[in-house]
């Protein structure tokens, strides 16, 4: 049996993949960020401007979902998961700050990739709870209706 067509396994994938892009352009944000700012208001703006593009490339790829169908709950939802990513990594990155106060850039990056990677599973579980929920309605109102011959 071929693992790409179980939803899940297909669903994993794709926000993986959409994962390690948004990744890339979160750390690219918080480097620029953190030349002129804190390092929790560089990880914030980024964090925000990366979660923006994340929920809609997984409302596309990952979930399927095309369209206006309830985008404002699925945004809500991203700023849900993005309130759960930005308490662990704001804390993760003062309490770096509590135990090693002289960390360069580069174990402060290392440290918000590595709680990021913790967000990423409270991340996927609330966006499929909520876009998964509407592309599977949308499905099965798409199967119920009667074929227009």
């Amino acid at each position: 049996m071929n693992l790409l067509r179980r939803p899940l396994i297909r669903q994993l994938l794709h926000f993986g993949l959409i994962g390690v892009a948004s990744t890339i352009v979160f750390s690219l944000l918080y480097t620029l960020f953190r030349e002129f700012t804190s390092a929790p208001a560089a990880n914030t703006a980024a964090l925000l401007l990366a979660t923006v593009g994340n929920t809609a490339a997984n409302r596309y790829f990952t979930f399927g979902v095309r369209g206006n169908i309830d985008r404002m709950r699925h945004y809500a939802s991203g700023l849900l998961a993005l309130g759960v990513a930005l308490a662990i990594t704001n804390l993760s990155i003062i309490a770096l700050g509590a135990l090693l106060p002289d960390a360069g850039r580069l174990i402060e990056l290392a440290v918000l990739v590595v709680a990021n990677g913790l967000a990423t599973i409270a991340r996927f579980l609330i966006l499929r709870w909520q876009i998964g929920a509407s592309a599977r309605l949308a499905l099965s109102e798409s199967l119920s209706e009667p074929a227009v011959l």
